[in-house]
């Protein structure tokens, strides 16, 4: 259970310019640290979700054959805290891009949680004198 508490996650909707929802626009999420890559695919509604992804600096790219392929950089997914982002695709040629670098909002709107990353040397170096993850997390 500790190691789902340090996840972060991105959801959202992509529409077109007359707001409308696109169903089956492709979505490619980069961790910069790392270079590794998840996809997927908005539903019927237009909505995606990416979920139990680890906290850290992203790039998401959108893309969908007869608009500009979206491009979001950075996005700064915070641990504990599922950001929303709503995507506008732009019609045009597939080979053009737009560059979006406003990111994300690092302001939980969802709920009154807070979350930190916690390494084993911090929880090791806790003044606890049974070491019980229990009695840590309370």
């Amino acid at each position: 259970m500790p190691a789902v508490a340090q996840q972060a996650g991105l959801n959202g909707s992509v529409t077109d310019p007359t707001g409308a929802v696109v169903p089956g626009a492709s979505l490619t999420l980069t961790d910069k640290g790392t270079g590794a890559t998840r996809t997927t695919t908005t539903g019927p509604n237009g909505t995606y979700n990416f979920s139990q992804i680890d906290p850290g600096q992203y790039r998401l790219e959108i893309s969908m054959p007869g608009f500009k392929t979206l491009v979001h950089d950075p996005i700064f997914l915070q641990v504990g805290f599922t950001s929303t982002l709503a995507a506008k695709l732009e019609i045009g040629a597939v080979t053009e891009q737009v560059l979006v670098e406003e990111g994300v909002s690092g302001l939980n709107t969802v709920d009154a949680s807070l979350g930190v990353a916690v390494t084993g040397n911090e929880l090791l170096n806790l003044p606890s004198p049974s070491l019980d993850p229990a009695s840590l997390l309370s």
